[in-house]
């Protein structure tokens, strides 16, 4: 066998670079003129033409000498017992690096393709996912059918999870509706001050913009205050009880529930109820320890007095006040 009369010029042969490896061969062997002997175009001349088969096996060893110094030391294991023979050699090498890779199994296809698909569920697939993977087989087949089947079962549950909450929500308005059947009417309330609905008469602002104007004119004025105490001092009647039936509030019962004085500089009542007649009407009032109180109207009360154990004639007292805060 011949060796190549220069120094290599391109990587050798490995497992993994036959690609670069045979093209850089190929123009080696040309650029040596014996590549036609490597591809199998010129063969060996019969014996009898002595010296054309002389050169013919000096071509050939300079092409397997070639070929077997451009091998890695790993690669010259398989171009063993043929160094001599540059086709052999070749062809070799060639069946080596250029075999198709072996199939891979079908079940591990369907195996990969499943996990695959068990990996690609969502978060809430979690519990789904774990028992999968508990499975004694992981075939695309067995691991479709587990997908069918859980699939069926979680539109089963949201089925009856709407149903459910239909029915609840159904359930809610039906007491709402009941609830609000039975419930009475809510009482209006009403201000006896500006005689009008919506508020009562201790948020009422028009009566609280009086007392302010009242009250101003109270600080203002010493004589106006002395008016308010002579007021307290003379007033001989005060309807402190507690109120009539409300279904008679003119028929008002005598005695210790009224004190008649027709001498009173005014007469005052905290009950709107006794009233005859009514409007609104505040002025101040100062009682016995110098509190000052307003009154919210001023009206007409009719009451029946007893006299000697029989009712007497209905008496009307005029210009009573009312005066809720006594």
């Amino acid at each position: 066998m011949s060796e190549p009369l220069h120094k290599l010029t391109f990587p050798r042969l490995t497992e993994k670079n036959y690609i670069t490896w045979v093209g850089d061969e190929c123009a080696e062997l040309q650029r040596l003129g014996v590549w036609h002997i490597v591809k199998g175009t010129i063969v060996a001349p019969p014996s009898t033409e002595t010296k054309e088969l002389q050169k013919w096996l000096i071509d050939s060893g300079k092409a397997a000498g070639s070929i077997y110094a451009s091998l890695d030391a790993s690669q010259k294991v398989h171009v063993k017992t043929m160094e001599e023979n540059p086709v052999a050699m070749w062809q070799v090498l060639e069946r080596v690096h250029r075999q198709k890779p072996r199939a891979r199994p079908s079940s591990l296809d369907g195996e990969l393709a499943s996990v695959a698909m068990i990996r690609a569920l969502p978060e809430e697939f979690q519990s789904f996912r774990s028992s999968l993977f508990l499975l004694s087989q992981l075939d695309k087949a067995t691991v479709t059918e587990a997908f069918i089947l859980e699939e069926a079962d979680r539109t089963t549950q949201a089925a009856k999870n709407q149903e459910a909450t239909l029915a609840l929500k159904a359930a809610q308005e039906a007491a709402t509706a009941t609830a609000g059947a039975a419930a009475p009417p809510a009482a209006k309330e009403h201000c006896d001050w500006c005689v009008k609905d919506g508020h009562a008469m201790k948020d009422c602002r028009t009566m609280a913009r009086v007392r302010a104007e009242l009250n101003n004119k109270h600080r203002g004025k010493s004589d106006q205050a002395k008016m308010a105490t002579e007021e307290s001092a003379g007033a001989a009647t005060m309807g402190n009880a507690s109120a009539p039936d409300a279904s008679s509030p003119l028929l008002v019962e005598v005695g210790a529930d009224w004190n008649t004085d027709t001498g009173a500089t005014s007469h005052m009542t905290p009950h709107r109820h006794w009233f005859a007649t009514y409007q609104p009407y505040c002025v101040p009032i100062c009682l016995a320890d110098n509190t000052l109180i307003y009154s919210a109207g001023v009206g007409s009360v009719q009451f029946q007095p007893e006299i000697n154990g029989s009712d007497g004639r209905l008496v009307d007292f005029e210009k009573v006040l009312h005066v809720p805060e006594l």
